[in-house]
């Protein structure tokens, strides 16, 4: 059994290759104006990457924006990027600190389940298994988001326990939503963006698009090879990889795939 799933593995990856492969050579345009980028969790190698990303772009001349400045510049033809990340680390406050000396903000999703005093134990444990978060003392704490959000950095929503979407009924998603906007209200933070967990279309439905619209004001997505796709309020990002190149990266940035992402539900850079 396992060395069926092996190979399923091995396959599927080399699959994945061949398709990027393929997307890469037919897609691949110059860099889009806009772009917006996601991570999760920043470990203290990857700080070096994050800020190369800076001086890169910085050097093209591109602005460094929030999200809700990115959204509001989409249809300009300025250079603009967005820098995001979802879930809740302490690692943020080094992000911040990296940010800071470049003097330029982030966007930060946060869920909520474990700003709780005693969340209740199932559904924490299954956010830890869900998010693949081993060690509980990763995760942000009330005071550091406060932090974040003082030193002018967007704090957004992303659910409660980071389930996803589609499988949600209309009443469990509106559990989400609302339980997610309490504690962060609590914290005098009032969001007006939102990242939805695990970032594909596919896993949200159109209704449920329609109905976070009514709560914030731009949904974010993320999904390679959808850059080129500009829609107000409904933002694309690209989950940047930091087990690849650099050029890796910016190769796929710069493939437009959304043609075979809308017909195969998958995406097109893998």
């Amino acid at each position: 059994m396992f060395k069926k799933q092996a190979l399923g593995v091995i396959i599927k990856s080399k699959l994945q290759s061949i398709i990027r492969i393929l997307n890469k050579a037919i897609f691949t345009k110059p860099l889009p104006n806009k772009i917006s980028i996601y991570f999760h969790d920043i470990y203290t190698d990857e700080i070096n990457q994050l800020k190369n990303i800076i001086i890169y772009f910085q050097d093209l001349g591109y602005k460094f924006q929030t999200i809700s400045d990115f959204n509001n510049s989409i249809s300009t033809n300025s250079k603009n990027i967005s820098i995001t990340f979802d879930d809740g680390f302490k690692s943020w406050l080094t992000v911040d600190s990296l940010f800071s000396e470049f003097n330029i903000k982030g966007t930060f999703f946060v869920n909520s389940i474990f700003l709780s005093e005693k969340p209740p134990l199932p559904l924490y444990e299954k956010f830890l298994r869900d998010t693949k978060i081993y060690e509980k003392n990763k995760l942000i704490d009330s005071g550091s988001l406060q932090t974040l959000a003082k030193n002018g950095h967007e704090i957004g929503a992303h659910t409660h326990t980071h389930r996803a979407l589609r499988s949600l009924s209309k009443k469990d998603l509106l559990y989400e939503i609302e339980e997610n906007l309490k504690y962060l209200k609590s914290l005098q933070i009032h969001p007006v963006s939102f990242s939805v967990p695990y970032g594909m279309k596919r896993l949200v439905k159109n209704y449920q698009i329609k109905l976070l619209c009514e709560y914030f004001e731009i949904i974010c997505f993320g999904e390679p090879g959808m850059l080129f796709k500009k829609n107000k309020n409904l933002i694309e990002r690209y989950p940047w990889k930091t087990e690849r190149s650099f050029i890796y990266n910016i190769e796929n940035i710069k493939t437009d795939t959304s043609i075979f992402n809308k017909l195969t539900k998958r995406s097109g850079l893998g």
